[in-house]
């Protein structure tokens, strides 16, 4: 099945309000700093919050905005809008290597049994060729063209 990129331009905005928001998050900021995300890593890979109540994201943004990155959709068979970060709050926006948003990965900061409970999987995104993309390599590929070597990790 062929993964379709959507605009890097609504990911984007999509990426920076969700990086704006963060501050408002205490949630999710608490759960960073429990795992000793710094705030220069924040800054650097532009990690953000999903809102509890989407309502703010949809006010700011505008649903076409949210449409057109694949975070709001209409589910026909429930007849319902869904929202795609709903329950994967942390967001961490995924750029190819020329800096273009490709895709906003969402994970959830619930506990692994409140996970299974609710049926979540752990991450979650709105979609792009893993194959074709390394997390960070934008900012690394430089560094890597000086000193010629690369370490990848999963």
């Amino acid at each position: 099945m062929e993964v379709q990129v959507v605009p890097s331009e609504a990911l984007q905005k999509v990426a920076e309000f969700c990086n704006r928001y963060l501050v408002c998050d205490e949630e999710v900021e608490s759960y960073l700093r429990k795992r000793d995300i710094s705030l220069d890593s924040i800054k650097k890979f532009k990690i953000g919050a999903w809102p509890k109540n989407s309502f703010v994201a949809r006010k700011q943004l505008g649903d076409s905005i949210l449409k057109e990155a694949k975070v709001l959709w209409y589910d026909k068979d429930e007849g319902v809008e869904v929202v795609k970060f709903q329950h994967h709050r942390l967001v961490m926006p995924m750029y190819d290597a020329n800096g273009n948003c490709v895709s906003i990965m969402g994970r959830t900061i619930y506990s692994a049994e409140k996970q299974k409970e609710l049926g979540l999987p752990k991450y979650i995104n709105t979609g792009y060729h893993k194959r074709l993309h390394l997390f960070g390599l934008n900012l690394a590929k430089d560094s890597i063209r000086k000193t010629k070597k690369a370490l990848v990790v999963e």
